[in-house]
């Protein structure tokens, strides 16, 4: 451990099923030794497998019913629960929580407000560890709506937070890949069909909505970012010809609703204005190497904030 001489910058990484967000957590803290990683997806996954073990809660039972089960059991107790994630999954093994009676259980269990505070109190205590421990400069977080959390821990400063999207399509797409599926089956068909059902009802929950902020900046479409992007393309193509990069890029692209190059400038002013990124990776589908353009974009953005807070704390 060494002694901390600066603010624990944090990263959150929310969205939506199959967006790519847990591949981007994962790249940031495989490539950088001061990084640390986190992820509260598991949580909701280990503390529906440990009740299911321990018979709280059943595979098939109504909401109402779990619902009610866990109004008899304390914030502290599920608490606890949470904090034991990592030996529940030395027990029964990692893959224990994609086990179908947690896939299907997970989702009933998941929006309870005792159960989503308690993984938010396990997530803290995490959080304030890292601070703690000294040995990273960075916590990129896998997570939805913990920006109060993180804010509440003392020693810490909310660096950007990126809501990570794609087309339930897109997301088939990948499932499918994953799973060795033919995407054009009638199986492709109907995991596409239960990523836009699962995608709806977390967009319209009552706690912790699924969905990006109102003032969210969009990657693709904002017209900052645009501008940042064609100017760069111009003075490194075009000898700073602003008007031939606008032809090259979007003129002679007028059947897509943004140009093929990752974009400029997100980072840094999600950083200095503390607004949501909106990434759709959607878009990814046509570039060569999708999920390498991805992690570039992702990289970019998070070079721009980490200067934009350095310059800022010099000014």
């Amino acid at each position: 451990m060494r002694a901390r001489d600066r603010e624990l910058l944090v990263i959150e990484y929310g969205g939506t099923a199959r967006s790519g967000k847990g591949t981007i957590v994962n790249h940031f803290g495989e490539t950088r030794a001061n990084v640390a990683t986190d992820e509260t997806g598991a949580d909701y996954r280990a503390l529906t497998k440990s009740l299911l073990m321990d018979g709280i809660i059943e595979r098939g039972m109504p909401s109402q019913v779990i619902s009610k089960r866990l109004g008899g059991v304390s914030l502290h107790c599920l608490s606890d629960r949470v904090a034991s994630r990592q030996s529940i999954v030395d027990s029964c093994g990692q893959a224990s929580l994609y086990d179908n009676d947690v896939n299907e259980t997970v989702s009933v269990v998941s929006p309870i407000e005792a159960v989503r505070k308690a993984v938010k109190a396990g997530f803290k205590r995490r959080v304030e560890a890292v601070r703690d421990a000294g040995d990273h400069d960075v916590l990129v977080v896998d997570g939805r709506n913990l920006a109060p959390v993180i804010e509440s821990v003392g020693g810490t400063k909310l660096l950007m937070r990126t809501f990570v999207s794609c087309t339930p399509e897109e997301a088939a797409l990948r499932e499918c890949a994953r799973q060795g599926i033919h995407p054009n089956s009638p199986e492709a068909r109907s995991i596409a069909e239960s990523i836009r059902t699962r995608n709806n009802n977390d967009a319209n929950r009552a706690t912790d909505p699924v969905r990006p902020d109102e003032d969210a900046i969009d990657y693709w479409l904002d017209p900052f970012l645009l501008t940042e992007t064609l100017q760069d393309f111009a003075n490194s193509h075009h000898n700073g010809n602003y008007d031939k990069a606008v032809t090259e890029l979007i003129l002679n692209r007028r059947e897509n609703n943004h140009n093929p190059m990752t974009r400029l400038g997100a980072g840094a002013l999600a950083a200095t204005c503390g607004r949501q990124i909106n990434f759709d990776t959607s878009h990814f589908r046509g570039y060569d190497e999708p999920k390498d353009t991805m992690i570039l974009a992702a990289d970019q953005m998070y070079e721009e904030a980490l200067k934009a807070v350095r310059v800022t704390s010099r000014i």
